[in-house]
């Protein structure tokens, strides 16, 4: 799933909402948790997931989540 066009293009729609929702990075980090894993993150996670998005851009880092373990299987 990491490369796949829909992946990609989904990550890419859904950092788009995060931007136009907020233009706080943090606070898109939280919404991005919200939205994809349905838990608020951690202080640990939105403090790593923002200096990734920072680095590597915000469709990037929503895909990180989209692969995550957590996303992929159901507990």
């Amino acid at each position: 799933m990491l490369n796949n066009r829909f992946i990609v293009r989904q990550s890419e729609h859904i950092a788009a909402r995060l931007e136009k929702t907020s233009a706080d990075r943090p606070t898109q980090i939280g919404l991005a948790y919200a939205w994809i894993l349905n838990r608020p993150a951690t202080a640990q996670e939105i403090e790593l997931v923002t200096a990734y998005a920072d680095r590597h851009g915000l469709p990037n880092a929503v895909r990180v989540l989209l692969n995550s373990n957590e996303f992929i299987f159901v507990n």
